[in-house]
């Protein structure tokens, strides 16, 4: 009988450090996931990948997206043949249990058919709105605010599509655009003027 994942990283963290990554089998992983744990106990996935799958995009989106998650494309050994998946883990050992929360979410996915790339993004996007939450108050500020960014943002890729990457939002970072050093904080108001409404950016 498979190990839960927790267990199965439990036990690969207790194993003497080694180079390299330690990847076992769990219940519901199937052949397609596997539990790793890297030489400074981080505990990640190991998932197999399609010919279709876009790993390098993929790699790119959890380093772009999440400060706490790193990715890579790895080669390795499995049943006698050498195979490649994206090895995605957690950056900080006490993030491991919002992680292990994150892998039920994401392997469910993956088992069904679901490519890397976009089941990564699905469960980031939920996990977002767990988090940020959604305006129910009916109270138009939070979406007044939005537009404003989504000008500037406009206005930024027009100097550079890497903007994009610079943009907070959904998070609810201290300033809404960062670059470096640099950092970009987007005010809007609406008031009415004369019975009109009139939006400052």
């Amino acid at each position: 009988m498979l190990p839960s994942l927790r267990d199965a990283w439990s036990v690969s963290g207790a194993k003497q450090p080694a180079p390299g990554l330690r990847a076992s089998k769990f219940e519901g992983g199937s052949d397609l996931v596997l539990a790793s744990v890297n030489a400074d106990g981080r505990r990640g996935l190991l998932v197999r990948a399609n010919a279709e799958d876009r790993l390098q995009e993929t790699v790119d989106a959890v380093t772009r997206e999440s400060g706490a998650l790193s990715a890579e494309i790895y080669p390795y050994f499995a049943d006698g043949r050498s195979s490649r998946g994206i090895h995605i883990w957690c950056l900080h050992s006490e993030l491991h249990d919002a992680f292990g929360s994150f892998c039920d979410s994401l392997i469910p996915r993956i088992i069904a058919g679901d490519n890397i790339h976009a089941a990564f993004v699905e469960c980031l996007e939920d996990f977002r709105s767990l988090v940020v939450g959604a305006d129910a108050d009916g109270n138009a500020s939070g979406l007044i605010g939005l537009v404003g960014e989504l000008i500037v943002l406009k206005e930024l890729s027009q100097l550079g599509a890497e903007a994009c990457a610079m943009w907070a939002y959904p998070l609810r970072d201290r300033h809404d655009f960062r670059n470096g050093e640099a950092a970009l904080e987007v005010k809007t108001s609406l008031r009415s003027n004369n019975g009109r409404p009139l939006i400052t950016i």
